[in-house]
């Protein structure tokens, strides 16, 4: 099977050939190539076709598995929450037990378990109440608002609208 750049290679020969077709004092084109310009333009449509149905085959599967890696990552995430919360309790149980006996320090020969005093953290209990001077505020682009915005006429330094962009779909 052809390579895609080869059948467009194919394409601009095939050009050239029907441009020298062309008498260059009259203009008028000569039919007696005609036919087998006809014939070659129809087997480079069909590997064009059969490519692009190849081309179109494997993203297919690619986008296939893109979803299976997604769902497989939201799977895994979840394991490891699962995971990370039953350390937790664990740790929280281990900890329980350990103050009812009054014991600060439990050592193994594999570990040694300490319960120590935290770094002091902050705790937010209402956000609706700090004032403006605590909070972060994160900026993002509107693109709705914008191109709303230059619909209406109205110039929006740092953006405009692109209306030559193209893209392939494949169903």
């Amino acid at each position: 099977m052809a390579k895609l750049y080869e059948i467009s290679e194919k394409l601009r020969n095939l050009k050239e050939i029907w441009m020298s077709c062309i008498d260059e004092e009259t203009g008028e084109f000569d039919e007696t190539k005609q036919q087998e310009i006809d014939e070659m333009l129809e087997i480079i449509k069909e590997e064009l076709n059969s490519k692009a149905e190849s081309v179109a085959t494997y993203i297919l599967n690619e986008q296939s598995d893109l979803v299976a890696l997604e769902n497989e990552k939201k799977r895994i995430t979840n394991r490891v929450k699962k995971q990370n919360a039953h350390i937790q309790s664990f740790l929280s149980y281990v900890k329980t037990c350990m103050m009812k006996m009054g014991e600060n320090e439990i050592k193994t020969p594999l570990a040694t378990m300490k319960i120590q005093k935290n770094r002091p953290s902050v705790v937010i209990y209402d956000p609706s109440k700090l004032s403006e001077e605590f909070l972060v505020a994160k900026y993002e682009p509107s693109k709705t608002k914008i191109k709303e915005a230059i619909e209406n006429g109205i110039e929006v330094a740092g953006a405009y609208i692109e209306s030559n962009s193209t893209s392939l779909k494949i169903k």
